[in-house]
């Protein structure tokens, strides 16, 4: 009694039967676990023929104390026939907001389709089609997320850092930007504006970053050549100024870009 259903963006055109799938054990029968856990992912490696690219980046990112859900192997069949190899990768829920962060009642915002972090002005419901809300859905209060867009885009310069440093934990995102460097994750904030989480850490009062989704890292990406992807600047600042205003205003302040 568990709920199951397809997921997944350009990971569900894989042809066949070897979908992306999500598990939800308390669908249907309250507080539910499997192994502690309430939702389990099922990636179906769609681009990625090693099967291993998104499990050593999280490996790599959990080892070294930086925010991501843990990954390994499962056997999947359907029906008792086999389907296939596929990626078991842990959902970014309250249990793992605890499990990281020793709290879990802030607002954890999903940066998806295309969370720029753009400031749009003060209605919140200009952001509904850039970012979901995974927590609190019934408060609906997303005036923690608009100060941090509005912080970020309309401070002057001279107090950028200070301001930025009261909202914000900057020294895990700054390691989890080295990381995608490093991986060449291009699915990403850094390059796309997504794949990541936000969560209000109310120990600190400040926004932390949990990256998600690095089904694509080692410079795979479905529209790019190899020759490419070798080219991109890896602070890629020609779009930085316009759809990623966090990290091309660090990168403006001396002391983030160092």
């Amino acid at each position: 009694s568990i709920g199951v259903r397809l997921k997944g963006n350009s990971t569900y055109d894989h042809k066949g039967l070897k979908k992306p799938i999500k598990l939800s054990f308390d669908e249907y029968k309250s507080n539910q676990t499997f192994g502690k856990l309430k939702q389990l992912n099922l990636h179906n490696g769609y681009l990625d023929p090693t099967m291993m690219r998104e499990k050593l980046m999280l490996d790599f990112l959990n080892e070294k104390g930086i925010p991501a859900p843990r990954c390994t192997y499962a056997e999947v069949h359907f029906n008792g026939v086999y389907i296939g190899l596929f990626k078991m990768v842990e959902e970014v829920d309250k249990r793992f907001l605890k499990t990281h962060f020793g709290n879990n009642d802030g607002n954890l915002f999903k940066g998806a389709p295309s969370g720029t972090l753009e400031w749009k002005g003060g209605a919140q419901w200009d952001y509904y089609d850039a970012y979901d809300l995974k927590t609190n859905e019934t408060e609906n209060d997303w005036d923690d997320l608009l100060h941090f867009i509005d912080v970020l885009n309309n401070s002057p310069m001279a107090g950028f850092k200070r301001n930025t440093d009261m909202v914000f934990n900057a020294s895990p995102f700054i390691r989890a930007w080295a990381a995608n460097n490093l991986f060449v994750n291009l699915d990403s904030y850094f390059f796309l504006p997504h794949n990541y989480y936000l969560y209000h850490n109310e120990s600190a009062n400040k926004f932390d970053w949990i990256t998600w989704d690095v089904s694509v890292t080692f410079g795979v990406f479905p529209l790019f050549s190899e020759k490419r992807a070798e080219k991109i600047d890896v602070l890629y600042l020609p779009i930085q100024r316009h759809k990623h205003p966090l990290t091309y205003k660090m990168l403006e302040t001396d002391d983030y870009r160092k």
